[in-house]
């Protein structure tokens, strides 16, 4: 039944299609869609002109496709928001999820106008840095908390393993720490987005069910490879999910809580599923940024 669903829905919708090929496919749209919509790319890329200068926040980099923030004014800027999320970890009974390796806290209808959780998601010194590396203003189309708890299991199981986002063929995510994280508390580990396209070409790496997974990290990645997000509560990664490997949830002593932003470009391939996920009830329909920020 599953598999009619998806031909359906691939029928309905073509760029379906699209996000589950080789690099070489993804691009081929990629590069396609923002010709044919070049337009409305105009119009976003002049927002970003209109954000303020970078301040708070290093530019992140095209060469790795991340970045890692843990100064003094980044731990003010995200305190507000790890006060609001540590409410929501003490007040749910996370232990009726199915999975055992981490939790969502919360549901997406939880998150209000005055939320802190979504006023750093809007924030504009992080917006400036997303849509400088996306080359376009963004829509978000995520919110989450995740809880990891401690597990001395040695099965790797899903988002465990090193994998890419299928959404666009660019997106930014950032993370981050609500609780401070060493390197066997569950840390997110990245692959470099150079390293991670030549492996992509190398075994034509498809972001299906059977091979999005890498079973077998140590034939691809070395020890130097690989980045590990460690920090302290309030640091903070923006990190490109479709163009870098990562994975995380491997935590074999102390727990890991952790926000989770999702900044998509207006051409992904997720973009007709993905409207019921927009915030546009709860961001300000007057404010250029906010307005944008929720729609495609």
């Amino acid at each position: 039944m599953n598999i009619f669903k998806k031909i359906f829905n691939i029928l309905v919708d073509p760029r379906l299609f699209f996000r589950y090929q080789n690099y070489n496919v993804r691009l081929t749209y990629y590069l396609f869609v923002k010709i044919l919509l070049f337009p409305m790319i105009i119009g976003r890329k002049r927002l970003i002109k209109k954000l303020k200068p970078f301040e708070l926040l290093n530019k992140i980099s095209k060469k790795k496709g991340y970045e890692f923030y843990d100064n003094k004014d980044i731990i003010n800027l995200t305190s507000s928001a790890i006060k609001e999320a540590e409410y929501f970890y003490k007040n749910r009974n996370f232990r009726r999820s199915k999975k055992k390796y981490f939790f969502s806290l919360f549901e997406k209808n939880e998150i209000t106008q005055n939320s802190k959780i979504l006023e750093l998601a809007k924030n504009k010194n992080i917006l400036n840095a997303v849509s400088n590396y996306l080359g376009i203003f963004p829509v978000l189309t995520n919110i989450s908390l995740w809880y990891t708890p401690k597990n001395k299991s040695q099965m790797m199981t899903e988002s465990q393993l090193f994998h890419l986002d299928h959404e666009d063929f660019k997106q930014v995510k950032c993370f981050v720490y609500c609780n401070n994280v060493n390197k066997t508390s569950g840390p997110l580990m990245i692959i470099n987005k150079l390293k991670s396209i030549k492996t992509q070409l190398k075994i034509n790496y498809k972001m299906n069910n059977h091979s999005k997974r890498i079973l077998d990290e140590k034939k691809y990645f070395s020890e130097n490879d690989i980045f590990h997000f460690i920090g302290k509560k309030g640091s903070m990664v923006l990190v490109d999910t479709s163009s870098c490997f990562h994975c995380g949830g491997r935590s074999i002593s102390g727990d890991r809580l952790m926000l989770s932003f999702q900044y998509i470009t207006p051409y992904a391939f997720v973009k007709n599923l993905y409207k019921k996920r927009l915030f546009k009830g709860i961001l300000n329909n007057s404010d250029i940024f906010e307005r944008n920020l929720s729609r495609f």
